[in-house]
């Protein structure tokens, strides 16, 4: 193959990142990730700086192996050749919000000690984009649309449900729901007989309703690989600075404990004794927001630390840190557990 354009290029979208046993290339347009093997890696890096003729001169691999390591990019659209190699800067990967919260979790429950609609309020006003609404008890539709009738008049696009099974409901029940309250993006029903996708022509319906078989997890380790990664521009700027799961969230407990996430130990006040804004103004309840999983053992060293959620605690060991719920992956044998 006899290259006019002498330089390989990554489209600005498509971001090399490095595991111990195995790395990705982030495909943040698609948003969708593709494996590079460890022998390759080197291979990708020094293309990324150095022209194709010289790297030839210089590799072990024979000519034809990197022309078809090459091609293999360029048929992909994951790559490009060029003759101007500095026209194509790295994308910008600073990460600024205008919000100081962008998403919350309200734990519902029969006998809960808070006013939920007083606290979609003041989600609204902090210009809050998507909340959780997770049920503890088996809530009749009714019940459920009272409390999605909070948001009617307010900003909040984004609504998600937590739901457990009840044999009485049925599909048509929840995707009523969905009609009539466009704002849902999902319903998971947990403690049901199965995990189910509930599949659906309609496009309003489209992976909308899960159905999983155990109880509520707080990593959400129901969903596959590619729920539980997220591939997008943003979400890679702000997990290269901040920690994705934790990061502008609150969580408000069934108590009415204000704390990073439902899960931890951690509680810093009550809604029922101060408002929503005085407890987020605690410079102590955003400090772990700023630990990203560049500075977390383990985390690291794995090739999904740019788009992994998992929003388990963080804890200090020693001067380090390190996530408090254990992960299911393995990145030093590149394995699920």
């Amino acid at each position: 193959m006899k290259l006019d354009n002498n330089w390989f290029r990554l489209f600005s979208d498509c971001i090399l990142v490095n595991g111990y046993s195995e790395s990705l290339i982030y495909d943040l347009g698609r948003h969708i990730s593709y494996p590079i093997s460890p022998e390759y890696v080197n291979i990708l890096n020094e293309l990324l700086v150095m022209d194709i003729d010289t790297i030839k001169e210089k590799s072990s691999f024979s000519n034809y192996e990197i022309d078809f390591f090459i091609n293999q990019f360029v048929n992909e659209e994951i790559g490009f050749l060029t003759s101007e190699p500095l026209s194509f800067p790295a994308i910008d990967l600073n990460w600024e919000s205008p919000y100081i919260i962008s998403n919350a979790i309200l734990e519902i429950d029969k006998r809960m000690n808070y006013n939920a609609q007083n606290i979609i309020n003041q989600l609204n006003q902090l210009f809050v984009e998507a909340v959780e609404l997770r049920f503890n008890y088996k809530a009749s539709i009714q019940e459920v649309k009272d409390y999605l009738l909070f948001f009617e008049h307010t900003s909040i696009n984004c609504l998600e449900l937590i739901i457990p099974s009840d044999l009485n409901m049925k599909n048509h029940d929840y995707f009523n729901l969905i009609s009539s309250f466009p704002r849902i993006r999902r319903i998971i029903i947990y403690n049901a007989m199965e995990n189910i996708l509930v599949e659906s022509e309609d496009i309003l319906f489209k992976n909308r309703l899960f159905y999983i078989n155990k109880d509520f997890s707080f990593d959400k380790s129901y969903l596959d690989e590619k729920e539980r990664f997220i591939y997008t521009v943003q979400t890679f700027c702000e997990a290269n600075n901040f920690n994705l799961g934790l990061n502008q969230k609150v969580c408000v407990t069934k108590d009415g404990q204000v704390k990073n996430h439902i899960s931890h130990d951690t509680s810093y006040g009550n809604v029922n004794n101060s408002t929503l804004l005085a407890i987020l103004s605690q410079e102590s309840f955003k400090t772990k927001w700023q630990i990203s999983n560049n500075e977390i053992e383990k985390c690291k060293d794995c090739q999904h630390k740019y788009s992994c959620s998992s929003n388990s605690d963080i804890i200090v060991k020693h001067g380090r840190y390190y996530k408090k719920d254990l992960c299911e992956f393995d990145p030093y044998k590149n394995e699920w557990n």
